[in-house]
């Protein structure tokens, strides 16, 4: 019998912040604002998850800002900036 497992990251994106000068890179674009979470599958089957956190990420670098549940759910509306988040 063969038994497949895999773990890793997945990435779900959930939207993206109007243009903004990183600091790291200089360049001015979106920023991607993603859900991240660690995961384990056998057989294809997801088994266990864990290590869920939000983050807002330069579209050129890989710079990016950690955030709260709730912040990266109202930037991603379009109802706070980045510079109005406040630190998770």
């Amino acid at each position: 019998m063969v038994l497949v497992m895999g773990w890793g990251e997945k990435r779900e994106v959930l939207g993206a912040t109007p243009d903004r000068t990183c600091e790291r890179c200089h360049n001015t674009g979106p920023w991607v604002i993603y859900k991240s979470r660690k995961r384990l599958k056998v057989m294809f089957i997801p088994v266990a998850k864990w290590g869920e956190y939000f983050a807002a990420q330069c579209s050129i670098c890989p710079n990016e800002v950690e955030l709260s549940a709730l912040d990266a759910h109202r930037l991603a509306r379009g109802d706070i900036t980045l510079d109005q988040v406040s630190p998770p």
